[in-house]
């Protein structure tokens, strides 16, 4: 497994299996949808990349900065 962060060092030029979102913690639907990333990648011998969006919550910055 390869960690990457910002967008600057990624060099991917394969073919490849990506799941793009903001993967807020792993309930049952964000662990389906890799699990079949992870099938398909397999399936037809290809590397699964999640691209991940990292998002401040807006609404919890305006609470703490209220308080």
């Amino acid at each position: 497994m390869e960690y990457i962060y910002g967008t600057r060092d990624v060099n991917q030029s394969e073919n490849s299996v990506v799941v793009l979102g903001n993967f807020d913690g792993v309930h049952r639907g964000h662990q389906k949808l890799l699990q079949v990333a992870m099938q398909q990648g397999e399936a037809k011998n290809l590397k699964t990349i999640v691209f991940l969006f990292i998002l401040i919550q807006v609404g919890l910055l305006e609470i703490t900065q209220n308080h």
